[in-house]
């Protein structure tokens, strides 16, 4: 059988921030930090680093299917990692750190993570756990030098002139487990074709209805499901990106600064913050449980910002 050839590529996730990075290089990616600082990058930054990233993790011995774990919240680093493993041909593993200590040995073990990338936040996690962890070779810190090698001056010994690994559209690209709640946590490996058209699915209009104007704050962590793919559709888009804290306080301040249009939560992901969704008239993207983010006594679930489009979204416990 003959086959056509045109636009003949393979579905790799590389693609995308490519193509984010070519179209829109200086659309911003801002970050607010735990202690309340912030950063901002742009795609053209997001690439250059995540090229680092895989130049990085080869001068530390890694090669085509070697797991990369994370253990962060969301940030523009942590988004580097995202194209900075899969870009190298690895598998990104992104930690739930609210799990208990049992599951976290046990699905870090299970993977055969060989690097982990953690928020300092966490560094009491990393402490309690590093002698549970035999497979983990390597530390690095997001933001924070103090106990490991920083983030920033990891990838800073790499020039960032690196081409993208190619292989299989079919290759995992990363791994996310469940919460345990039969058993030990299930693990899910995400494959470079499926992210890319679950991405692409996550664009039309009765899904997120990204378009190249939209900024989003996501709620949703991005170790939660890949954050329902957020990250690569809004790239695929080239959406500005607003990217908080795990406080109240940090979405907020970004919701002020950056005037989102979009923000996509799971209501359960809110929880402490109702109070605060309502002084900021958030509501959730889909029918998700709106009474979760009501103030009590208040009926009129269909009340908030008058120009915060509403549709219908998938959700459930991982």
């Amino acid at each position: 059988m003959s086959l056509g050839a045109m636009q003949d590529w393979s579905m790799r996730i590389s693609h995308v921030i490519d193509h984010a990075a070519r179209e829109a290089p200086n659309r911003e990616i801002v970050t607010r930090w735990a202690d309340g600082s912030e950063t901002r990058t742009d795609w053209a930054g997001v690439r250059q680093d995540a090229k680092k990233m895989s130049q990085a993790l080869q001068a530390l011995g890694l090669g085509k299917g070697d797991k990369v774990a994370s253990l962060a919240m969301n940030h523009a680093r942590h988004l580097v990692s995202w194209f900075g493993v899969a870009g190298m041909g690895g598998v990104l593993h992104t930690c739930n750190p609210r799990l208990f200590e049992d599951q976290l040995e046990y699905i870090v073990n299970h993977a055969e993570d060989k690097v982990m990338i953690y928020d300092a936040a966490f560094q009491p996690i990393v402490d309690k756990m590093r002698d549970k962890w035999p497979t983990v070779e390597h530390y690095i810190c997001f933001d924070s030098g103090e106990h490991t090698t920083s983030f920033e001056d990891w990838i800073g010994e790499q020039d960032g002139d690196f081409e993208w690994v190619d292989g299989d559209e079919r290759d995992p690209c990363m791994i996310c487990y469940t919460s345990g709640t039969t058993g030990n946590p299930k693990g899910v490996q995400y494959e470079h074709r499926s992210t890319l058209l679950h991405a692409l699915a996550g664009l039309q209009p009765s899904t997120f209805n990204f378009t190249a104007s939209s900024v989003m704050l996501p709620v949703v962590p991005m170790f939660h499901a890949a954050s329902w793919g957020l990250p690569y559709a809004g790239e695929s888009r080239t959406a500005q990106a607003a990217r908080g804290d795990d406080r109240g306080v940090g979405r907020a301040a970004l919701h002020d600064r950056t005037a989102d249009e979009e923000r996509h939560a799971r209501p359960a992901c809110l929880g402490d913050d109702r109070d605060l969704a309502d002084r900021h008239r958030w509501r959730p993207h889909g029918r998700l449980g709106p009474a979760d983010l009501r103030p009590e006594g208040r009926e009129d679930d269909e009340a908030g910002s008058p120009d915060l489009r509403r549709g219908t979204a998938h959700g459930g416990s991982r």
